[in-house]
């Protein structure tokens, strides 16, 4: 059974590692409310099942299931590669036992993309680049806006 202890290393990791901003964003990759993970999370044992530890290690391929189920092991499956919502790779390795110390985990920036062995993560990632996309035009559009409205005030202020 996954513990509520390894479930929050995880959770950590894919936040810290730009898979996620929030738990909520967490919660949505696996398919699940962000109020069921919150349960999961506190030590809810309803939420905390095999069902669970497969949603996430289908989702976060780089997640060893046998960690999470038993705590044996590393939390990391070595040599496997997924990009985070910014498109950076992130090379699963070595040293991180139990989401504490030793971190040997890199990032990089190439264009390489192995999804071979994961089937919706490479859907999560594109809908949720997307979305990102719609944001970052919309922050753009509103400075543009900003912009627009004082040169028109400068302009204002020079034919006084």
């Amino acid at each position: 059974m996954v513990t509520s202890d390894r479930l929050g290393e995880v959770v950590k990791y894919l936040r810290f590692k730009g898979f996620a901003n929030t738990q909520k964003e967490v919660a949505e990759l696996l398919g699940m409310s962000p109020a069921n993970l919150s349960s999961a999370l506190r030590g809810d044992s309803r939420y905390l099942t095999d069902g669970l530890a497969t949603k996430v290690c289908t989702n976060f391929i780089f997640i060893n299931k046998d960690w999470l189920l038993t705590g044996e092991g590393e939390m990391l499956r070595d040599g496997i590669v997924m990009q985070n919502m910014y498109g950076d790779n992130q090379i699963a390795g070595g040293d991180i036992t139990n989401g504490a110390g030793g971190n040997t985990t890199t990032t990089t920036n190439t264009t390489t993309n192995n999804y071979k062995d994961c089937g919706g993560c490479e859907t999560n990632l594109l809908e949720r680049a997307m979305e990102e996309i719609g944001e970052q035009r919309k922050l753009l559009t509103k400075a543009q806006e900003q912009i627009d409205r004082l040169l028109s005030i400068i302009e204002k202020m020079n034919d006084k």
